[in-house]
């Protein structure tokens, strides 16, 4: 018993011992999207693509981008985005279904005046999410969904009009 005492002693309370909860800023809180990307799903990015295709101006700076661009007035590495000037199609298949897709669609401030693009995310089911029309005035949005297991996951991007301008970009894509 004398043990049990003294060890009880060395721990402490119990509320002590246990984390707050998430609701209230316990040790799984992520307090910005640098911390999610590092902790929380997978990078598409680091995935090889069934296929990638898409028009004349995708075809000609694939796997050639090098202009800078950015993000809520920072400057992003070519790591964390993938490059698809509308129109584009990028298509993965998984060996394990997946059930969720999250990224930033972006026209970045970099671009020529006049680009404006629609996104869409389809898997097994077809299209699961579609995007209001990304433009100068409306450059970006962050897009979470959850779906059905899939086993296949295909970002779109169409012009909305032509395609000249159309820098188009799928910012921290995970599934």
């Amino acid at each position: 018993i004398a043990q049990a005492v003294s060890a009880a002693l060395l721990l402490g309370p119990a509320d002590d011992y246990f984390p707050k909860s998430d609701a209230e800023g316990g040790w799984r809180a992520l307090k910005d999207a640098g911390q999610v990307r590092k902790s929380a799903g997978m990078d598409l990015k680091k995935l090889d693509w069934k296929s990638a295709d898409g028009g004349r101006f995708f075809k000609q700076y694939f796997g050639k981008w090098r202009q800078s661009i950015s993000l809520d007035g920072k400057e992003l590495d070519d790591e964390r985005f993938l490059y698809a000037h509308a129109p584009s199609r990028y298509e993965y298949e998984f060996k394990k279904p997946v059930t969720g897709f999250r990224a930033v669609i972006l026209i970045p401030k970099e671009a020529p005046g006049g680009s404006s693009a629609i996104f869409s995310v389809l898997s097994d089911e077809g299209e699961v999410f579609r995007s209001k029309v990304i433009s100068a005035t409306n450059p970006k949005e962050e897009v979470e969904i959850s779906f059905k297991p899939s086993k296949k996951l295909i970002l779109v991007v169409d012009e909305n009009g032509d395609d000249n301008s159309d820098w188009t970009f799928w910012v921290d894509p995970q599934y």
